[in-house]
């Protein structure tokens, strides 16, 4: 138990330190302004070869470290809610299987991203596009399944509910039946693209789009990629 507890706590701590290292060097190197910020706002999340999006919630703290008077280097560590909504409705000659399913994820997020701002009397407009990394810090997997169960010349509709921890890390990822896969993997990789305004009071608008490119599944259960587009406030020091 206590093994599985550190081993997510150091990585936190690596990727946490990874991300202040890199601000303090790039403020300390800097010709120009560096400010800081903070954002909150909502996403909305899906995975590849599923059908419809979750609802969750982010919030973390940026740098803007000056390249030149409009070109920004912006590091962040964000916490992010992921996953997908998945719903299956199919008929066969022995009757109907569906399942309907939701899955949640926690992610902690580490963007890089280069902005380019240009300015106008009001405050700036921005966009800008990058890598991410981010690591998984739990999740659960919740829904049903009901499928057509043949006994001898009768045909009954069988229902099965589940609501499972998601495994974290796991290759041997736990199964709740033939249909669902529950281990996910530590780590995701993919690229940022951003766009928004920053008025002058300090006050920011922005929109993202984060797109996973790395299958997140463990096992041999197929392959999902995140998908999420963010809608968040902020403020900038």
């Amino acid at each position: 138990m206590y093994v599985k507890l550190i081993q997510p706590i150091v990585m936190l701590n690596k990727i946490a330190l990874s991300a202040f290292l890199l601000i303090g060097t790039l403020t300390a190197s800097a010709q120009t302004t560096t400010t800081f910020g903070v954002k909150a706002g909502l996403n909305f999340a899906s995975t590849t070869n599923t059908t419809s999006a979750v609802t969750g919630f982010s919030a973390g703290a940026f740098a803007n470290v000056g390249l030149s008077k409009s070109l920004w280097l912006q590091p962040g560590l964000y916490y992010s809610g992921k996953g997908y909504k998945n719903y299956e409705n199919v008929t066969y000659e022995v009757g109907r299987f569906l399942r309907d399913e939701k899955c949640t994820l926690s992610y902690l997020q580490l963007p890089l991203n280069l902005v380019y701002h240009r300015g106008v009397k009001q405050g700036s407009f921005f966009v800008g596009a990058g890598p991410f990394a981010a690591v998984a810090l739990n999740g659960r997997l919740k829904g049903y399944v009901e499928q057509p169960i043949s006994n001898d010349a009768s045909i009954t509709m069988i229902r099965t509910d589940y609501n499972l921890k998601i495994e974290i890390g796991k290759d041997d990822s736990g199964r709740m039946d033939d249909y669902n896969a529950s281990g996910i993997k530590r780590m995701d990789f993919g690229a940022t693209a951003l766009a928004g305004f920053a008025f002058n009071n300090g006050l920011l608008f922005n929109v993202n789009y984060d797109l996973g490119l790395t299958n997140i599944r463990s096992g041999n259960y197929g392959t999902i990629k995140t998908r999420t587009i963010g809608f968040s406030l902020g403020f900038n020091f």
